[in-house]
């Protein structure tokens, strides 16, 4: 017979394989992003070609399920006259039942490789996470996170001119906005922020999470299970109509004569053909969700059980380590200006946790220890030092002079008119002149009051 084509691992790429839907998964990183990395390590990350990695190769492999080790069928549409190839759906796919081949990614790593790609629509490809525009004058932290329920949009950041910093959602055209849509809405980076941080340290890096997680998993549980379930009344009532279809084609297909009227008869077959397709690909549908469950509370307490114990700032730390932290979480949030009030979802996996916990241990060791508890020794006592206006350092004076006044420091060295103060620019010299003529003028007018009064005194001696 035929011998049939076998794929195996190539060992010299499958890591580099690996490695990008890594990126992938854990940082989001873009296409263009996750290039870069690769090209800038050739020798480690060698290309199949040798040739320098490109953004549209790594999209080939991101979008590429044979790396899971199946095969897939009727993924892209026939070119022909009037169309040309194009990529079908997925829901549209055909897998089959078994491996056939070695497989270099799980299916949970390829699925949540695909649902990278509608959160980071319009949206650049940072040399590291947080990094600035070269356009811009500021640095959002929340940049691309934060959607408003009102209209989808995704609220862009601005500022006021100063140091207040705020998020907005301002729909160009009357047209994109909704009919119940203000203006303008904007929501405060500071307080957003803070609840961002509360929600993390209580229901994810709490010692309480796994009971807040129960507390609220029955509503999120019971909408997951109705979902589950529209979506499996959904495929079968779509087969059912594509029978119905079917049926009323073949009685129609009785109707005509094949002599005079085969252009009709080959249109019918041609829809019983496209029906044929749309039925096996709704029945393969069906089958894969009667397998699936939703996700039960038991999953997911192990996921959080994994998650390190600790309080973090997230108003405290840099930009390029809150991102890297949002972005591991899969981090979004949604904002309701009617009731004030954010919606946070985070996604845990298992690829992600590993990487959660080294950036955890990352921003422990960055953030600064808490400051020491306050006693009464230490209020009457400043450790830190006051800096004078002519940037002269001195320790800082007691509170209580009475009891301490050996530690009080001296007095700051103030200089002349007219002079520099050390770290100071130098005075003019139009206005040192004045202060010298000055100097002048004072000293003259002092010596004739003296000398009016000795005057006087010899006028009048017997005067007191």
């Amino acid at each position: 017979g035929q011998t049939k084509t076998l794929l195996v691992i190539n060992p010299d790429t499958a890591p580099t394989i690996r490695q990008i839907f890594t990126w992938r998964i854990t940082e989001q990183l873009g296409y263009t992003r996750i290039s870069d990395r690769l090209n800038n390590d050739p020798v480690r990350y060698p290309s199949a070609t040798g040739a320098p990695w490109g953004s549209s190769t790594v999209s080939h492999i991101l979008h590429n399920p044979k790396y899971t080790g199946y095969q897939v069928y009727n993924r892209t549409r026939n070119k022909t006259r009037l169309h040309t190839s194009k990529t079908r759906p997925a829901t549209e796919w055909i897998w089959s039942p078994q491996p056939v081949h070695p497989a270099i990614i799980t299916i949970d790593e390829f699925t949540a490789a695909q649902t990278i790609a509608p959160g980071r629509e319009r949206s650049r490809s940072d040399p590291y996470p947080g990094a600035p525009n070269p356009r811009a004058k500021r640095v959002y932290k929340l940049r691309s996170y934060i959607t408003c329920v009102t209209c989808g949009y995704r609220m862009c950041g601005k500022a006021d001119g100063g140091a207040r910093i705020y998020y907005a959602c301002q729909p160009k055209t009357q047209a994109a906005r909704p009919q119940n849509h203000p203006n303008t809405i904007c929501l405060p980076e500071k307080e957003i922020l803070t609840a961002i941080t509360k929600f993390f340290n209580e229901h994810v890096f709490g010692t309480d999470r796994q009971a807040l997680f129960l507390a609220t998993s029955e509503t999120g549980d019971t909408a997951a299970a109705e979902e589950h379930q529209a979506e499996i009344d959904a495929a079968q009532h779509a087969i059912e109509r594509i029978d119905t279809t079917r049926e009323r084609l073949y009685r129609n297909l009785g109707i005509f004569d094949y002599t005079t009227d085969r252009g009709a008869i080959e249109n019918i077959r041609q829809q019983l053909r496209n029906l044929d397709t749309q039925h096996h690909n709704t029945t393969t549908r069906l089958t894969e969700l009667h397998k699936q469950q939703p996700p039960q509370p038991a999953q997911n307490l192990d996921l959080l059980e994994r998650l390190p114990t600790t309080e973090i700032d997230l108003t405290q730390l840099p930009t390029p380590l809150l991102r890297q932290l949002l972005d591991a979480f899969h981090f979004t949030a949604t904002y309701d200006k009617t009731s004030h009030h954010a919606h946070f979802t985070i996604t845990l996996t298992n690829p992600t946790i590993e990487h959660i916990n080294h950036l955890t241990n990352t921003i422990k060791n960055t953030q600064k220890p808490p400051p020491p508890a306050e006693t009464p020794q230490s209020r009457n006592l400043t450790s830190a030092t006051n800096t004078g206006r002519q940037g002269h350092h001195r320790p800082a004076r007691p509170a209580r002079r009475d009891q301490l006044p050996a530690l009080r420091g001296p007095d700051p060295i103030r200089p002349r008119r007219g002079l520099a103060a050390p770290g100071r620019p130098t005075a003019r010299p139009g206005r040192a002149r004045r202060t010298r003529r000055d100097r002048r003028h004072r000293r003259a007018g002092a010596q004739r009051g003296r000398v009016d009064r000795g005057l006087f005194a010899a006028a009048h001696p017997g005067d007191p």
